[in-house]
């Protein structure tokens, strides 16, 4: 996945327009010049563009030998209010969760450097400077991958690492409250469990993405109650944020999650031994779904 491809708040682009236009395009038929969502406007050469689950989620494929080594990657982005949100739409892919069996950063680092589009620290149990400390490196490392870092429960290490955000649960503190903690641009996802209701509410509260689970028995969460897939298709049929899966994910059943809907994988449990190995695999079923499913 492409490091450098951050578009703007202020990018002039319409799913609609994509859809009218799909095929090889000139990107500048598309947005202003002036803000065009790339650091090198002239490179841009053309695009091929499609739309994933309606007007929610787009891909685009550079193509142009100036964007060596990028050229021909696929790049995900993620539509909100008819604009290219500004985290780059890297709400998609592999979702990479550290747990306490594990270093925090070299599990962070194998994940990375496997594919993992996301990383979230989850550690409950670990003092407040050990976590601090993680957290500031694995946000290094992320930022070195073009990779996006959220903080598990706690909005204040969010903020005080410099997470792109953090994720929420039920004894949380609310989306809202943690948006004006964190600011506008800060991605803020919700745990969801099979409650659709729930997603849609926390949809209605600012929430970038949501959570289902445990999707699949959980040898991590043995107490986590596993969820009937249809929630998956219910709610994206119902929402315009992107879905996570988590729960008991693996290399064997990560298609059935993602061809209800979900956008991002979650994973603990598979890539706690040989991370960078597994990484890579589940990187590639998802890449594999999406080339398939949408002719990319």
């Amino acid at each position: 996945m492409a490091v450098f491809f951050k578009p703007c708040h202020n990018v002039k682009v319409e799913a609609r327009e994509i859809v009218a236009k799909a095929g090889d395009v000139d990107l500048r038929r598309l947005v202003v010049d002036d803000h065009l969502p790339f650091d090198q406007q002239e490179s841009v050469k053309k695009i091929v563009a499609h739309i994933f689950r309606g007007e929610a989620k787009l891909f685009v494929r550079l193509v142009g030998k100036d964007f060596q080594p990028w050229n021909g990657a696929l790049l995900p982005f993620y539509v909100k209010g008819g604009g290219l949100k500004n985290h780059s739409g890297s709400l998609s892919g592999l979702y990479a969760i550290t747990d306490q069996s594990r270093d925090a950063v070299s599990y962070a680092r194998e994940a990375l450097e496997g594919g993992a589009s996301i990383v979230q620290l989850r550690g409950k149990h670990s003092s407040a400077t050990k976590l601090l400390s993680e957290a500031i490196a694995i946000k290094r490392l992320c930022a070195v991958h073009g990779a996006l870092f959220i903080v598990n429960d706690s909005v204040e290490l969010a903020k005080l690492s410099g997470a792109n955000g953090v994720h929420l649960g039920a004894e949380d503190q609310s989306a809202e409250t943690a948006r004006e903690i964190l600011g506008k641009d800060a991605i803020i996802g919700v745990s969801c469990y099979g409650d659709l209701e729930r997603s849609i509410k926390a949809q209605e509260g600012g929430a970038d993405y949501v959570a289902f689970g445990a999707c699949f028995a959980s040898d991590t969460k043995k107490e986590a109650k596993v969820i009937n897939l249809s929630i998956i298709e219910s709610a994206a049929e119902r929402l315009s944020i992107p879905i996570c899966a988590i729960g008991g994910i693996t290399g064997q059943n990560a298609a059935l999650a993602l061809e209800r809907g979900a956008n991002m994988i979650a994973v603990v449990g598979a890539l706690l031994n040989d991370t960078e190995r597994n990484a890579r695999r589940l990187t590639k079923v998802i890449e594999t779904y999406i080339a398939r499913q949408y002719g990319v």
